[in-house]
C-alpha cells in the first residue's frame, strides 16, 4: 500500500514539473564559475553548474534555418552530478534535471487552448471536475514555493527501494509532503517518512524505511551511466536529455531519455534487447524518395531488407516474382506533390511492374463493381519526357457535396496506378501531372522543408530505417477546417455532428504542430525516437507572438489573417512554413498537404482499428470461455456435494 503510494508520489512529482514554473526558493545569482559550467561546490553532490548551450541542428550546415531546429538547451541541473546521486551501479531510476522546462512544454501544448475550450462546456459535470483540478494545480504551485521545494536541483526516483530524492532549501525534509497536503492530498497517499540524508546535502528523501533513507549515499556512478547512454542511444546527444531513465527490462536494463527544448518533446529509447526481430527486416538508408513530397506533407518512409523475404520471393508466382526481384526495398506513403497521397515502392527496373497495369486493364469490369456507380476505370498513356507510360486511371463518381470538397481543397477525384522511372505504385487525388512527377523523379538530397530538425538530421545521416511524420498545421487552415467540419457534420448518424463539439475538438488540438516517430541503427542498438512539436512556445519573442496568435484564433479571430500576419512578421524563421500553412498561403493550395495527413491517418486507422477489434474479440472469447469453465466447475462441485449427501 505504502509502496504504491510512493510510486504515486513519484509520478506526482513529475506531474508537478509539468504544472509549476517556480518550484524553487530564491537563490543568489550564479557565480562566474557556475556560468562557466564548473561545479561550484564539491560538497554539493549535484552543484548548480549548467551545461553549455547545445546546437540542436545536428548534421546541418551552420546557420541553416531548418524547421523545428532549436538553437540551444540549457537545463537547471548538470547531468553527471545528478546521476551521481544514484547509490548503486545496477540501480533502476528516473532522473529529472529541469522540471521548469517541462512546464514550458505544458504551457505550449495545453495552457493556451485548454482553458478556453473547457469554458465552453463548464456546465458539464466532468468538465467542472477538470476545472477544479486545474485550480488545485495553481494552488500547488504556490504551496511548493511556500514549502521551499527546489526543483532546480533535480529529482531522482530510485525504483528499487522506492525512494524519491528531491532538492530542497528548507530545513524540513518533508517539504514536498507539506506542499501536497496543503492542496488536499491525503496522508494515505504519501510516503510515511522523509529525511535529509547526511551524505546528500541540499536534498531530502522520502520513502518507507527511515534507516534506508538516512543511509543513502551517492554512488558516484554518473560517468558510467552517461557512457552507457552514449553507447545505447546512438545518434542522440545525451547532454540534451532532461529526463533520463534506467528501467528494468525483460533482457536487462532499458535505457531512455527525454529531451525538452522549447516547443518539442523528444523521447529516445534503446530497443536493443527487446526488438531483435526488427534488425532482420529493416535496413538503414538515405531517404531518396522524400524529395517528391510537398513541403510540410505527411509521410511514412521505410527501407526493407529484401533478404529477409528471400524464401517467400522464391516461392512467388512468375509475374509476382519478376516484380519482387526489381524492388529496391525503399517504400513511401505520403503527400507527393500534386496529390492527396501516394503509395510507392522503389524499383530498379519499372518494366515488370508495368505489366501488372496491363493485367489490371483486363479486369476493369470487376474493378468498377467495387467502386461507386458511375466511376470509370481505364488504361491511358502518360507522356513523360518523350516516352510513354501506361497508367491505370480510376475516376471516382462523387456527389455534389463531394465535388465541393475536392474543389475547395484543389484535388481530383481520381487515382492512378503505374510503374515508371524508379518507382511503382499509385497516386490519389491528383492528375496526370502527379504521375509525371514520380516518373521523372531522380533521387537527390531531399530539402526536408517542413520536417522538424531532429527528424531531418536523422534522415540525412543515413542511419534511419523507418520514419513516420504526421503534421497537423494544414488541418487548421480555415479552408480545410471548414470543409472537413462540413463533411463530418453532414455524415448521417455521426455522433460528432454537433458543430460545438467539432469546433472544440479542433481548438483542443490546435497547439499541436506535428508528431514524428523513427527508428535508427536497426541492426544493433535499434534506437526508437518519438518527437512531438507544439505550434509555439513562450521562450522567445517569436514563440510568444505565435502563442498570442493561437489564442486569438481559438477565441474566434480569422485564422488566415492572424497566421498570415505572423508569417509576414517572421519571414526568415524556421517556423515560417507552419505559419503559412495555417494561413493557407501555400502555392497550389493547402488542401493536398492537409489531405496527406488525413490519408495517413486513414491508413493507420485502417490497419490498427481492425487489429484492435480482433484483439477485443479474442479477449472477449477468452473471457467467455473462462466464465463457462468456471460455471462448469461450480456445477460439478454442486453435483458432487449433492451426491455425497
Amino acid at each position: 500500500m505504502i509502496r504504491s503510494s510512493l510510486s504515486k508520489l513519484a509520478c506526482g512529482a513529475f506531474a508537478v514539473a509539468l504544472t509549476t514554473s517556480a518550484c524553487k526558493s530564491p537563490e543568489p545569482a550564479a557565480s562566474s564559475k557556475e556560468k562557466a559550467g564548473e561545479t561550484a561546490d564539491a560538497s554539493d553532490p549535484v552543484g548548480v553548474a549548467k551545461p553549455a548551450p547545445m546546437d540542436l541542428a545536428v548534421g546541418l550546415p551552420p546557420g541553416t534555418p531548418t524547421a523545428g531546429a532549436e538553437p540551444s538547451i540549457e537545463y537547471a541541473a548538470a547531468l553527471e552530478p545528478l546521476l551521481d546521486l544514484v547509490p548503486g551501479a545496477d540501480d533502476y531510476y528516473i532522473a529529472l534535471r529541469d522540471p521548469a522546462a517541462l512546464l514550458r512544454l505544458f504551457d505550449a501544448f495545453v495552457g493556451t487552448a485548454a482553458p478556453t475550450v473547457l469554458q465552453r462546456f463548464k456546465e458539464e459535470a466532468d468538465v467542472e471536475d477538470v476545472l477544479v483540478v486545474l485550480e488545485e494545480v495553481s494552488k500547488l504551485r504556490d504551496a511548493l514555493i511556500e514549502a521551499k521545494v527546489d526543483m532546480d536541483k533535480g529529482v531522482v526516483f530510485l525504483e528499487g527501494p522506492g525512494v524519491l530524492v528531491y532538492g530542497t532549501a528548507s530545513d524540513d525534509p518533508s517539504a514536498i509532503k507539506v506542499a501536497l497536503k496543503a492542496v488536499g492530498v491525503k496522508d494515505t497517499d504519501l510516503p510515511p517518512t522523509c529525511v535529509a540524508p547526511p551524505a546528500m546535502p541540499g536534498f531530502a528523501a522520502c520513502g518507507e524505511d527511515e534507516a534506508v533513507l538516512k543511509g543513502l549515499t551517492p554512488g558516484k556512478h554518473g560517468a558510467a551511466f552517461v557512457a552507457a547512454y552514449k553507447e545505447r542511444l546512438t545518434g542522440f546527444d545525451v547532454e540534451q536529455g532532461n529526463a533520463l531513465f534506467r528501467l528494468e527490462g525483460p533482457k536487462g536494463p532499458v535505457l531512455a531519455a527525454v529531451s525538452t527544448p522549447p516547443g518539442r518533446m523528444h523521447v529516445v529509447v534503446s530497443l536493443a534487447d527487446v526488438a531483435e526481430e526488427l534488425g532482420k527486416y529493416l535496413v538503414a538508408a538515405k531517404p531518396d524518395a522524400l524529395g517528391m513530397l510537398t513541403p510540410g506533407a505527411a509521410f511514412i518512409w521505410g527501407n526493407v531488407s529484401l533478404a529477409a523475404f528471400e524464401d517467400q520471393i522464391g516461392q512467388a508466382p512468375g509475374p509476382v516474382k519478376n516484380v519482387t526481384e526489381t524492388l529496391t526495398g525503399e517504400m513511401l506513403v505520403g503527400g507527393v506533390k500534386g496529390t492527396a497521397g501516394a503509395a510507392l515502392v522503389g524499383v530498379n527496373d519499372p518494366f515488370p511492374a508495368s505489366g501488372l497495369v496491363s493485367l489490371a486493364a483486363l479486369q476493369t469490369d470487376m474493378l468498377k463493381a467495387q467502386l461507386p456507380p458511375g466511376s470509370t476505370v481505364k488504361v491511358e498513356p502518360v507522356d513523360v519526357g518523350g516516352s510513354t507510360t501506361q497508367a491505370l486511371h480510376v475516376n471516382f463518381a462523387i456527389d455534389e457535396e463531394g465535388q465541393k470538397m475536392v474543389d475547395a481543397l484543389k484535388l481530383e477525384p481520381s487515382a492512378y496506378g503505374f510503374s515508371a522511372g524508379q518507382y511503382a505504385g499509385a497516386v490519389f487525388g491528383g492528375s496526370q501531372e502527379a504521375v509525371k512527377t514520380v516518373a521523372s523523379y531522380k533521387p537527390a538530397t531531399a530539402s526536408m522543408d517542413g520536417v522538424p530538425g531532429n527528424l531531418a538530421a536523422a534522415l540525412r545521416s543515413g542511419e534511419t530505417a523507418v520514419a513516420f511524420y504526421l503534421p497537423f498545421d494544414a488541418l487548421q487552415a480555415s479552408v480545410v477546417r471548414e470543409t472537413l467540419q462540413a463533411a463530418v457534420a453532414s455524415t448521417p448518424g455521426s455522433d460528432f455532428a454537433d458543430p460545438k463539439l467539432i469546433s472544440a475538438a479542433y481548438d483542443a488540438v490546435s497547439p499541436l504542430s506535428s508528431v514524428a516517430m523513427w527508428l535508427t541503427h536497426p541492426q544493433k542498438e535499434r534506437v526508437l525516437h518519438v518527437s512531438v512539436e507544439s505550434f509555439a512556445d513562450a521562450t522567445t519573442d517569436e514563440g510568444k507572438a505565435a502563442l498570442a496568435a493561437l489564442g486569438k484564433v481559438i477565441a474566434g479571430a480569422d485564422s488566415a489573417d492572424t497566421y498570415g500576419e505572423l508569417a509576414s512578421a517572421y519571414p526568415s524563421s524556421p517556423r515560417t512554413l507552419r505559419y503559412k500553412v495555417r494561413a493557407g498561403q501555400l502555392e497550389g493550395g493547402v488542401g493536398p498537404v492537409a489531405m496527406s495527413a488525413s490519408f495517413l491517418l486513414g491508413l493507420v486507422a485502417g490497419i490498427t482499428v481492425p487489429a484492435f477489434m480482433k484483439y477485443i474479440d479474442r479477449s472477449r472469447a477468452a473471457t467467455d470461455e473462462a466464465a463457462a469453465a468456471e460455471r462448469a466447475a461450480v456445477a460439478a462441485a454442486e453435483a458432487a456435494a449433492k451426491a455425497h449427501n
